[in-house]
Order: structure tokens, then sequence, then C-alpha cells
């Protein structure tokens, strides 16, 4: 089938059933695979307190609680958290607005983040919010498309990854339609917020760029940043 009929798959499922599109998303090797290499490291030491904030249809939240972690998952569609609740039972899923989340301060060890700095109205309070929740010394985790990434990027992207169907479709739809910031934009964005930022990566050829910013201790910040 040509591509341009899982294109229009792909439309039809986000307006139809948004949960089971992002789920299949995440069923596909280039997109969950993606997924399980940035967390994975992060969440390397056992036992910790995880937000997946912006968990969609909890395929995140799910490998992490598979870690041996206590993970809870936020979302503000109740369709997606109706949809992750049944896929994942026995994880915390709640609805809520990322720029209100419904925790208290310092409540976690880290903070996971993918595809929603990108989108949100205002990405400077959501950036202070997954600070608050964060304990200090904490990090939280950003995964997000990046300008700059122009059509011959994505076709060297295309050829080293020898997609077919609906998978190819997939990237090709997210490579169009996805809201994207610049690395410069964001890093900024941290820095404002007061976070160290530090380990950064571009993903899929540059597609995407991961960063993760700790919360600094009250003993690492200068008196005039009190």
């Amino acid at each position: 089938m040509s591509s341009w009929f899982y294109r229009w798959r792909i439309r039809l499922l986000l307006w139809l059933s948004p949960p089971r599109l992002f789920q299949r998303l995440s069923e596909l090797d280039w997109y969950g695979g993606l997924l399980r290499e940035w967390a994975n490291p992060a969440s390397s030491q056992p036992n910790q307190r995880l937000l997946d904030v912006g968990c969609a249809s909890g395929y995140l939240t799910g490998f992490l609680h598979q870690q041996g972690h206590s993970v809870s998952g936020v979302d503000s569609s109740q369709a997606m958290i109706a949809y992750a609740r049944r896929a994942c039972p026995g994880i915390d899923f709640q609805q809520a607005d990322a720029l209100q989340l419904p925790f208290a301060n310092a409540e976690f060890d880290q903070v996971f983040c993918a595809s929603l700095l990108n989108v949100v109205d205002d990405p400077a309070r959501l950036i202070d919010e997954l600070r608050r929740v964060t304990r200090s010394g904490g990090r939280i985790h950003f995964l997000l498309p990046q300008t700059g990434f122009d059509k011959r990027d994505f076709q060297t992207l295309e050829r080293r990854l020898n997609l077919t169907g609906f998978s190819r479709a997939a990237l090709q739809s997210w490579h169009a339609l996805a809201r994207k910031k610049s690395r410069e934009e964001s890093m900024a964005l941290l820095q404002a917020a007061g976070l160290e930022t530090g380990l950064e990566a571009s993903r899929l050829n540059g597609m995407l760029l991961s960063i993760s910013a700790i919360k600094p201790r009250p003993s690492d910040v200068a008196p005039t940043q009190l």
C-alpha cells in the first residue's frame, strides 16, 4: 500500500482514537526503542520515585514501572488516562494539567517529559512546575523535536532506518506535523528556571533533542540566587 494510505490512516486514528494511535506508535521499533533508550540510563538506579508527564497511552510509564520503580503518569486527556489504566493496571495514572500537577513539592527523584515542552502554551510555567515536584539533586528529562532538521536530514534518516508501511508513514507524519523547538530556546528556558543543564544528545540523526537538567541542592545555589 502507498504511503498516502498509511498517512490517511494515521490521521483517521488521531481523530477517532488518539490513545490507540499513540500505543501503536510506541510499538514501532524506531519510537518505542527510542523511548527505552532515552529513559533506561536515567532509571538504572533502583527503587526511585518517577513521574511521566504527558504519558499518553502509558507506554513509557509502564516501562519505568517494569524497571522496578514507583511511577506515576499524568496526561491532560481523559481518554489517554483511561487507556493507560487498562493497559498498565497497578500504576498510578492521573488526569491533570501539566501546569498544575497534583503532587507535593519535591515528591519525585526524576521526571520524564517527552514531546511536551514543544507544544504547551507556557513552557516556562511547565518547567517551573516540573522543578517544583522534583527533589533537590533530582533530574528532569526532556525529549522534543528540534528545529534545523531539514528535508535532506530526514531523507538521510529514512534511508538509514529503511522503514516501510505504517512505520515509515508515522515517521513522515511526525516530521511534517510536530511542533519543534530549538536547542538554544530550550536551554535558555531551563537555565532561566535555575536548572543545571547537563547531558544532552541528538537522537534519530538530529530529528529529536534530549536534555537532562538537575534541580540544584540549596547548598549549590549562590546566595544571590536564593
